[in-house]
């Protein structure tokens, strides 16, 4: 159909329209008392407050301007087809994350054909004192979905093979080997936390996801003590030909006791690779193994701090933390005097220390900053362009990172990145997101059924389970409740149209 011929039809159909508007506008209304046109129907408590002085024209551009701007802006409407000229007026005050004439303020790649959406299309004004979205009923958003089901129990497509459980979790845990060995060996009774899922959960107070009650409160009864023995040896003394004399600045200190080495083992694989040469050779490690033991007799900490620093690409300053530099220089001397170091005193506390032929870091616990320095600095240096330093590198994670050695932490703080390149470990605790677009709380659900059992109503040990240790939730578990005459199934029960609805700064400064 030509253009003009489409818009004279739309005009012909309007016309009357618009022509009552006109008549139910003016003066013949009011003296007739016939309903006025531009009386809606009352306002919805929650705009109602924030009109102000401005009244109708807050929203309605054309109110109090005549029947002219009232027609013009109909028409207006009807020849663009797009977006209601109201949306200016919604978004001025309200914002998402995304485009807000997109559906969902999304854009999906596999739909671009999808046409503009309009507040207007769903929310509608001028019905009684309340808004809510919840009012709208499924039919609004089957108008738009090409899968049309009636209630989540008749036709909903099934959940994803995961859900809830993301596969790139920050921290892991395995529900079923806690449940099913840890907590019923009698050795950890008294270690157990008391309540079953409620002994590290609160659900019934955190809503949607649900973090643990922290490492202090849930696992350091059993695990503190593993902790605190695995510690960081940065230096092993290897096997050396004494010299003529030790370093000058050790003084008598540096005279040679006895021509034999006093170590006749390797370095270790951290020494090897801080030093760039193979931890078996003795002819390639002899000379910058004397070089820093000598630069450390006269400096303390600031030579393997600069060197640590440059080869891992860490902060030095962090990676040697509480070393203190007579310590190092100490230690220095001895060894490079063919002896190995006694400490003053003989008392191994917690931090660094350097005694025999070796300089270790003992930690004291959970969350250490200096392992963690570490820790990160190995897992985060890039792999070296050169094959044997790559090979010294990844010798260095095996014994660093590795779950005999202070990398244990590992075992429950997800690492990710590339095997062989750069990687980055999560330390902080972070539950499976709450997905866009969907929503879930536990807080009503624990309440329908109270104590610890209500957890296992959904959350059960199955055969492929995810990485918490739990079978994946299917639609079934929901839909048990979740049904006609039972429980809400609406659509808008678990998913949300807008992506972070939140009102703009305007307007909590004109709340307050």
């Amino acid at each position: 159909m030509h253009p003009q011929l489409r818009g004279r039809i739309a005009f012909a159909a309007a016309a009357p329209v618009l022509a009552l508007v006109v008549i139910l506008a003016g003066s013949f209304a009011r003296d007739a008392r016939l309903p006025s046109s531009l009386d809606a129907g009352p306002l919805s408590a929650s705009h109602a407050a924030f009109i102000g002085e401005e009244g109708c024209s807050s929203c309605h551009a054309a109110h109090g301007r005549g029947a002219t701007a009232w027609i013009s802006a109909a028409l207006t409407a009807l020849r663009t087809g797009g977006p209601h000229a109201i949306d200016g007026a919604c978004t001025t005050c309200h914002g998402f994350d995304g485009r807000d004439a997109l559906a969902h303020n999304a854009v999906f790649e596999k739909r671009a054909d999808l046409s503009p959406t309009s507040c207007v299309s769903c929310h509608a004004e001028h019905r009684g004192a309340s808004l809510r979205a919840s009012a709208m009923p499924d039919a609004q958003c089957q108008s738009c979905h090409a899968h049309q089901f009636h209630g989540s129990a008749t036709g909903h497509p099934p959940f994803s093979p995961w859900y809830p459980s993301a596969r790139d979790r920050k921290t892991s845990f395995d529900h079923a080997s806690h449940f099913s060995k840890h907590f019923v060996d009698p050795r950890n009774a008294e270690l157990v936390p008391a309540g079953q899922c409620l002994g590290c959960h609160q659900p019934q107070k955190q809503g949607g996801a649900v973090a643990s009650l922290g490492y202090e409160a849930t696992c350091a009864g059993c695990h503190d003590q593993g902790i605190a023995r695995r510690d960081l040896v940065l230096m092993r003394w290897p096997e050396l030909e004494p010299g003529p004399q030790g370093p000058e600045a050790c003084g008598t200190a540096g005279d040679v006791p006895d021509p034999s080495p006093v170590s006749l083992d390797p370095a270790n694989a951290l020494l090897a690779f801080l030093l760039g040469t193979a931890a078996d050779d003795q002819a390639a490690y002899a000379d910058p193994l004397r070089k820093l033991a000598d630069a450390m007799a006269n400096k303390g900490a600031e030579p393997i701090s600069a060197l640590a620093a440059s080869r891992l690409g860490g902060d030095g300053a962090k990676l040697l933390r509480g070393l203190s530099g007579e310590t190092a220089r100490m230690a220095a001397c001895a060894w490079a005097s063919n002896r190995e170091h006694e400490p003053p005193g003989g008392a191994t506390q917690p931090g660094w220390r350097a005694e025999g032929l070796e300089l270790r870091y003992a930690k004291p616990g959970h969350g250490d900053p200096v392992v963690r320095a570490w820790l990160d600095a190995i897992s985060a240096s890039p792999r070296p362009a050169d094959a044997d330093d790559a090979e010294r590198l990844d010798a260095v994670r095996a014994e660093i990172l590795g779950a005999d050695g202070p990398g244990q932490c590992l075992k429950c703080h997800a690492i990710s990145g590339p095997a062989d390149g750069p990687r980055s470990i999560a330390w902080k605790q972070s539950p499976t997101p709450q997905r866009q677009l969907h929503r879930f709380d536990h807080r009503p659900h624990v309440a329908a059924t109270p104590g610890a059992e209500s957890c296992g109503s959904c959350h059960r040990q199955g055969d492929k389970p995810n990485p918490s240790g739990f079978a994946s939730i299917g639609i079934e578990a929901c839909t048990s409740c979740h049904q006609q005459g039972k429980a809400p199934d609406g659509c808008l029960t678990c998913h949300a149209y807008h992506q972070n609805h939140a009102l703009k700064p305007r307007m909590t400064s004109d709340a307050r």
